[in-house]
C-alpha cells in the first residue's frame, strides 16, 4: 500500500534572540499550516504539524529525517511551509543570484542547502510535493535543474491591500543576524554536504509563493498565496494536474507576486500529471479519497419569470457559505469558460461586496441580480462552504468545476407559478 507522509510548518512569530531582537510577527501562517493539515488528512496523508515555538530547526530537521528514512519508491512526501523567507550570502558558488534562500524557523534560518541534502536521501521513485508560502521562495528546493512554467497574470484588481504585510526578513534584520550569528551559519554550511545535480533520485515538485526576487503577502486569515491555493483546490473539487493547479493559482495573483513551479531531481511526468495531494502512486489502482464534507442544497424546481427571486437552502455545511448562479452550468468552470462570464449570465456572492459570505441556512437571490438573469430559461446553481470568515480553509462546493453541466437548476417559467418540489443535491 502506498504511504503518504506530510509535514506542515507555520510560524506567526520567531525567537527575537535569534533574529537580532526582531519577532517577525505575522497573522496567517498558523492558519495556513492548519489548512494544509486538513487537506493532507482528508487525502490520506499521515501529517505532522509544527507551529511557532515547536517549529525549531531541530524539530523540523528531525521530522524530515524521520519521513525521509521511511519512504520507498512510489510513496509520497508533502511538505508545506508558511512563514518568513530570508536570503543569506551564498558561500559555495552554487546559487546564480549568489544567495541561499531560507525558511525562518523559530530559532534560526534553515538553508536551502539543508533541504537539498534531505531530498538527496529520498529513495529513487519517491514523489515529493513542496508548497512554500514565504518570501524569496522561488528556488527554496535549491536544484539548478528546474523548469519554470509560470507566466504573469493579466493586470486586474486582486484585492491587495495598499500596505500589505510581507513574509520576508527586512534587510536590516538580516544584516544583524549575520553580525550576531554569522559563525553559526558558516558552521551549518561547513557541515552540510553539497548536493550534486545528479544525486536527487526522487522527483521534488515545488510550487512557491513567489519568485526569488519577490515577496509574499501575509493576511489575517491566510497568506495571499495560500488563500488562492485553497480557493483553487475548492475543497477537493479541483481535478487538474500540478501544472494546471499552479496556473490556476497564478491567474488569481497580482503581477508583483507570481508563484513559481520548479521540478527538482528525477523527472516524473506521471507524478506531475496527477491531481495534487494524491497519495496513490500513478501505477496504483487505489481509489482517491473522497472529501469528508458534503453539502445538501435545495431550491425550487420552477419559479415564475416575473415572480419573487428564488431562495436557496443549505444544510450540513460549514459556517460560512457562498452561492454561485449561472444561466449555463459550464460557466462554473473558470478555466474553460471564465472569460464568458458577465453580469447577465453569472453571479457569485463572493464577488458581491454587499453579500460576500453568508451564515444563514437560506439565501434569497438579490432582486437586482434576478432582474438581470430572469430572461434565461434556467438558472444552474452551486453552493460553496468554508470554516473561515475570510480565507478558504476546508472550502468545498456542491458541484465540481468540470461537472457544471450537471449542476442542479431552477427552471424559469412564464407567469408567476412556483412549485414546492425541491430540485438539488
Amino acid at each position: 500500500m502506498t504511504t503518504g507522509l506530510s509535514i506542515h510548518i507555520g510560524l506567526n512569530r520567531v525567537d527575537p534572540d535569534a533574529y537580532g531582537g526582531w519577532a517577525g510577527e505575522l497573522g496567517g501562517c498558523e492558519n495556513d499550516a492548519n489548512a494544509m493539515t486538513t487537506i493532507a488528512t482528508a487525502r490520506g496523508f499521515s501529517p505532522t504539524t509544527l507551529l511557532n515555538e515547536r517549529a525549531t530547526s531541530d524539530a523540523v530537521l528531525a521530522a524530515l529525517d524521520t519521513v525521509v528514512d521511511r519512504l520507498r519508491a512510489g510513496d509520497i512526501l508533502l511538505v508545506t511551509y508558511a512563514g518568513h523567507g530570508g536570503q543569506l550570502p551564498d558561500q559555495d558558488g552554487d546559487e546564480p543570484d549568489a544567495r541561499d534562500e531560507t525558511w525562518c524557523l523559530y530559532d534560526r534560518e534553515l538553508l536551502d542547502d539543508e533541504l537539498a541534502e534531505r531530498w538527496s536521501r529520498l529513495a529513487r521513485g519517491v514523489r515529493c510535493f513542496v508548497l512554500s508560502d514565504s518570501c524569496h521562495s522561488g528556488t527554496i528546493t535549491r536544484e539548478p535543474l528546474y523548469r519554470q512554467l509560470g507566466r504573469l497574470p493579466e493586470a486586474r484588481d486582486f484585492g491587495v491591500p495598499a500596505t500589505p504585510v510581507l513574509r520576508g526578513v527586512p534587510d536590516a534584520v538580516q544584516q544583524e543576524v549575520l553580525l550576531q550569528h554569522g559563525r553559526l551559519y558558516r558552521d551549518i554550511r561547513r557541515r552540510t554536504r553539497r548536493v550534486g545535480r545528479d544525486e536527487i533520485g526522487a522527483c521534488v515538485l515545488l510550487i512557491s509563493g513567489c519568485q526569488d526576487n519577490q515577496q509574499s503577502m501575509d493576511g489575517a486569515a491566510n497568506g495571499l498565496f495560500t488563500e488562492k491555493l485553497l480557493q483553487v483546490w475548492n475543497g477537493g473539487g479541483f481535478s487538474g494536474d500540478h501544472a494546471r493547479f499552479h496556473h490556476r493559482i497564478l491567474d488569481l495573483m497580482p503581477p508583483v507576486q507570481s508563484p513559481n513551479y520548479f521540478v527538482t531531481g528525477a523527472a516524473d511526468s506521471a507524478f506531475e500529471a496527477q491531481v495534487p495531494f494524491t497519495v496513490a502512486s500513478p501505477e496504483s489502482a487505489e481509489p482517491e479519497p473522497v472529501p469528508a464534507t458534503r453539502l445538501s442544497v435545495r431550491a425550487p424546481g420552477t419559479v415564475g419569470r416575473f415572480g419573487a427571486p428564488p431562495v436557496f437552502e443549505v444544510e450540513g455545511a460549514y459556517r460560512y457559505r457562498v452561492l454561485e448562479v449561472a444561466v449555463r452550468g459550464e460557466l462554473f468552470d473558470w478555466d474553460a469558460h471564465g472569460g464568458e462570464r458577465d453580469g447577465a449570465n453569472f453571479y457569485a456572492t463572493w464577488d458581491d461586496p454587499a453579500v460576500g459570505r453568508f451564515e444563514d441556512d437560506a439565501f434569497t437571490l438579490p432582486a437586482a441580480v434576478w432582474e438581470r438573469m430572469r430572461d434565461a430559461d434556467r438558472l444552474h446553481y452551486r453552493v460553496g462552504t468554508t470554516s473561515s470568515p475570510s480565507g478558504w480553509a476546508d472550502y468545498t462546493v456542491s458541484t465540481r468545476d468540470d461537472d457544471g453541466a450537471n449542476a442542479p437548476f431552477v427552471t424559469i417559467a412564464d407567469g408567476d407559478r412556483r412549485t414546492t418540489t425541491p430540485r438539488g443535491k
